[in-house]
C-alpha cells in the first residue's frame, strides 16, 4: 500500500512538473528580489508598478512589502497549484500540459492587467 502511494506521487510530480518548476521560479525570483530589496532599498522604486518605471508592471510581481506579504504571496500560490494538480490528476498528459499552459497565461495576464489598473489608479 505505502509503495502505491509513492509511485501515484512521483507520477504526480512528474505529470505536473512545468506547474512545480512555475513556481519554483517564481518563489525563487520573488525571494532574490526580496533579499535584494533588503540589502539595497533604492531597488522598490525601481521595481515597484509605477507611471515612471514602464518595467515596473512586470518586475513589481515578483516584489514583497515584507516577509509576511512573502509568505502569505508563496502559500497561497502553493495552495492554488495544489488544488489545480489534484482537480487535474486524472486527465491524460496531453490535456494537463495544456491546462496548466492556460492557468499560467491566464495568472500572468491577470496579474499584469491589476498592476497597470493600479498605476491608471494612483
Amino acid at each position: 500500500m505505502e509503495k502505491e502511494k509513492s509511485r501515484l506521487f512521483w507520477k504526480a510530480i512528474r505529470r505536473f512538473r512545468m506547474l512545480f518548476s512555475t513556481f519554483l521560479l517564481v518563489l525563487i525570483s520573488s525571494a532574490t528580489t526580496y533579499t535584494a530589496s533588503l540589502m539595497f532599498p533604492w531597488l522598490n522604486d525601481i521595481l515597484v508598478a509605477s507611471p515612471r518605471t514602464p518595467w515596473g508592471i512586470i518586475t513589481s510581481l515578483f516584489m514583497h512589502l515584507g516577509a509576511q506579504h512573502f509568505a502569505v504571496n508563496m502559500a497561497g500560490l502553493s495552495a492554488f497549484f495544489l488544488v489545480f494538480a489534484a482537480c487535474n490528476i486524472f486527465l491524460s498528459e496531453e490535456e494537463i500540459r495544456r491546462r496548466i499552459f492556460f492557468l499560467l497565461v491566464v495568472i500572468f495576464l491577470i496579474a499584469t492587467l491589476s498592476n497597470l489598473f493600479w498605476i491608471i489608479l494612483i
